[in-house]
């Protein structure tokens, strides 16, 4: 509580003099520590990854860890959200927060990720059991990504699917992925 009792200070009480803290510096740190984190410490843990599945389980990781420290900072920060951001016209918190991940770290590996999907998938058609709940989970982090847009899953995973010869129905055409069973 004491750290969004002096996020609040500083974003809504009148500006007083001889104290440095401002809005601005505010946002720009909230940036700083979530631009930096993510290059320096995610994206190398998920390139050293190798196999499919240590790959992908390091990415849902990241990715959850991701989600609840830019949600978690998003709230320490409202009072920011509730004026600043607004009146700059930036990005709001969550939404930045989000981006911080996709653009340094999902875009960096979502070859080797699509990759490492659809060489599970053809693990699974030539009779390997393989782990689906797992194949769903990144399939959906495709469609998360985007903030519930199937841009990401459709550009980047769906199309390399069809060009590849898989046939059928997937998920952007109406199936939807279960635990029971995908592509």
């Amino acid at each position: 509580m004491m750290f969004y009792t002096i996020v609040y200070n500083i974003c809504c009480k009148p500006a007083r003099p001889h104290h440095n803290e401002d809005p601005d510096q505010m946002y720009d740190k909230y940036e700083q520590i979530l631009e930096d984190y993510m290059p320096s410490k995610v994206l190398p843990s998920l390139r050293e990854k190798h196999d499919e599945y240590d790959l992908l389980r390091e990415l849902l990781k990241s990715w959850a860890n991701h989600k609840f420290l830019a949600k978690w900072l998003s709230r320490v920060f409202l009072p920011l959200q509730a004026g600043y951001i607004h009146r700059m016209a930036l990005p709001e918190l969550n939404a930045f927060g989000l981006s911080c991940f996709r653009d340094p770290v999902f875009e960096a590996i979502k070859d080797k990720v699509k990759d490492a999907v659809i060489a599970l998938i053809d693990r699974e058609r030539e009779g390997e059991e393989i782990d689906r709940t797992l194949v769903k989970n990144v399939l959906d982090l495709f469609v998360e990504i985007e903030v519930g847009k199937m841009h990401c899953y459709e550009k980047d995973f769906e199309e390399h699917m069809l060009a590849s010869g898989y046939g059928g129905l997937l998920f952007s055409e109406g199936i939807k992925l279960d635990s029971s069973g995908f592509v």
